[in-house]
């Protein structure tokens, strides 16, 4: 049987991610991608535009994200409905819509956490100059956030 199936019953999902991972990270080259043909790297995050304020973002990540430079931005605060209808209309929602994308569950995890990350930007308002979430794994019926990195703002 296939114990793949249901990870996040077990109470540790990202194991198996580690040990793929763990090879790469004693040679000394911690970036060895574990993506499997049913997964996408996304970006997510919160970016302070002036004279506009904190921008909800997401795009394509890995490769992507440098070749295409195409995000979404939404301001904070955006009306929840904007969030997946501007994600829908976007590459990134083009491509999660898709007929070779079969996980909305995927899908449903990322928006999750960009709703996440736009409660995060309501409540730290000024005190956060921008969160880069990089690279976040879609696949599996999940999201999953490899790195992220908070910046705070300069005293207020």
């Amino acid at each position: 049987a296939d114990d793949h199936a249901d990870h996040q019953d077990d109470g540790d999902a990202g194991q198996d991610e580690r040990e793929q991972l763990a090879p790469a990270v004693a040679r000394g080259q911690p970036g060895g991608q574990i993506l499997g043909r049913s997964q996408r790297e996304v970006i997510a995050g919160l970016t302070r535009k002036p004279g506009v304020g904190l921008m909800l973002l997401a795009g394509l990540g890995g490769v992507f994200a440098e070749a295409l430079d195409d995000v979404i931005l939404w301001p904070v605060p955006a009306a929840s409905e904007d969030i997946p209808s501007k994600l829908a209309r976007s590459r990134l929602g083009r491509i999660l819509d898709s007929r070779r994308w079969a996980d909305p569950q995927s899908t449903a995890a990322l928006l999750e956490t960009l709703a996440a990350l736009h409660a995060f930007a309501l409540w730290a308002g000024d005190r956060v100059s921008a969160v880069d979430v990089n690279p976040i794994v879609l696949g599996d019926r999940r999201a999953v956030a490899v790195d992220a990195l908070v910046i705070p703002s300069v005293a207020v």
